[in-house]
């Protein structure tokens, strides 16, 4: 997402203060907004300071920030007040040339924002910001075009970062192994870049990561363990977290916007090859899925059906083929569905959540059947999907049933001079039974 511009950028003078109105849930919600189009070495002017004062001053229950702040008043940088925090949101300037190393002083800077400008030099541009100590989020996308994504054990910093956008950079080379230093990083946007080379093993390292959207590049391999091994993926569920990106309104105020950013995993538009994992399945956090424009070969895993939560599911322009799986329509919250331009076959789910998507969510499998599509299924298609729901229903009849007979028999055994223990192992397709007695 791309922030607004900004309002002053022809503005010659020295830094100047924005205030933010909150809700009155505490000091911390209270935002400062650094212009800082000259000055970069002094992020807080003797005016900043006293319109911050002016501005509790007016509060009518300030929670205990006009003494506080009065008290720190001898502190050059306000940044460092209670509640204080500050962000440069400096995108669509026309800024041209290498970053200054001088925004590097900035050590109470939380918030960055230099997308869409025309700033060159990567590598010196990402070894400045890591000494942003308390940087949290970095949009720096739509820049360095055309340069090579630096893999360099000499970019450092960047301790506390949550949110890296390095995204329509066209960057060329490899993930880079600095990456793996984030360790608290939450949100990973590489997308629309000329990045090559498999996705690392190390990524399952940052386990606070949610959102990874590596689209749109010419990443190649399989799916790697470690990518359905992410411990935020893995949860039950992950909330949607909203990140505050300054806007300006007026002159006199600025306020908060949310940037929401969900569980989302989108490998889409690249060179993957191979079959979509069973593991897949694990990651039940997930909203979003993205798989669209690659090279997968083989069914639809089952085990997808166990996303409950997902949101969206594309898995169209690949090579996947076999039946769509109707246990689909159990995911109740799917609201985009694409597995166009496959090579699926078989009779569409006619009811349920399947049948709510339009055609053009299922076009280009010539061996596909629906009601929604030009093909509609022959007798035989239909009465194979009759046959299947039949098949299915009888073998949750006899799981159940097999299930309270053996119960019977444990009790029965129970009571007798049987020693040990039995135990029972069933696949889930129940081709095979073993019972073995310790």
């Amino acid at each position: 997402m791309k922030p607004p511009p900004h309002s002053s950028r022809n503005s010659r003078t020295a830094s100047r203060l924005r205030l933010a109105t909150a809700p009155p849930f505490g000091p911390a919600l209270v935002i400062i907004v650094l212009s800082l189009l000259a000055s970069l070495a002094r992020p807080c002017s003797e005016r900043d300071k006293a319109s911050l004062l002016q501005f509790v001053a007016e509060l009518a229950h300030d929670g205990g920030l006009a003494g506080s702040w009065k008290s720190g008043s001898t502190e050059e940088d306000c940044c460092r007040w209670e509640g204080v925090a500050c962000a440069l949101r400096l995108s669509s300037n026309r800024f041209h040339g290498q970053l200054s190393e001088r925004i590097g002083n900035l050590k109470s800077l939380t918030f960055l924002s230099l997308v869409n400008n025309s700033i060159s030099n990567i590598t010196g541009a990402l070894q400045t910001l890591g000494r942003c100590s308390s940087l949290t989020t970095l949009f720096i996308g739509h820049n360095f075009l055309n340069e090579a994504m630096p893999d360099d054990d000499r970019i450092d910093g960047f301790q506390k970062l949550q949110v890296l956008a390095l995204n329509h950079c066209s960057l060329s080379g490899k993930i880079p192994s600095w990456l793996s230093k984030l360790t608290n990083l939450e949100v990973l946007l590489l997308y629309g870049n000329q990045l090559t080379g498999s996705v690392p093993g190390w990524i399952n390292s940052l386990k606070f990561l949610f959102h990874i959207n590596l689209s749109n590049n010419s990443l190649v391999g399989e799916i790697p363990t470690a990518l359905v091994d992410m411990p935020m993926l893995k949860a039950d569920k992950v909330e949607p977290k909203a990140f505050e990106l300054p806007v300006y309104k007026s002159q006199q105020r600025q306020f908060r916007m949310p940037i929401s950013f969900s569980t989302t995993l989108n490998l889409g538009m690249n060179n993957f090859i191979g079959v979509i994992p069973e593991e897949i399945g694990q990651l039940k956090a997930l909203l979003t899925l993205y798989l669209s424009y690659n090279d997968f070969t083989g069914p639809i895993p089952q085990s997808i059906c166990n996303l409950t939560n997902l949101e969206s599911l594309d898995l169209s322009s690949n090579h996947l083929t076999g039946a769509i799986p109707t246990a689909l329509n159990n995911l109740h919250f799917l609201s985009k569905f694409n597995v166009s331009d496959n090579d699926l076959e078989g009779p569409i789910p006619t009811t349920g959540q399947l049948s709510t998507f339009p055609s053009s969510s299922f076009e280009g499998n010539p061996k596909l059947c629906g009601p929604m599509l030009a093909r509609h299924c022959g007798s035989a298609e239909a009465l194979v999907s009759t046959k299947q729901t039949e098949d299915k229903v009888l073998k949750v009849i006899f799981a159940i049933a097999f299930a309270a007979f053996f119960g019977v028999g444990v009790l029965f055994s129970g009571s007798s001079s049987l020693q040990g223990l039995l135990e029972l192992f069933v696949k889930p397709n129940l081709d095979h039974i073993q019972i073995t007695r310790k």
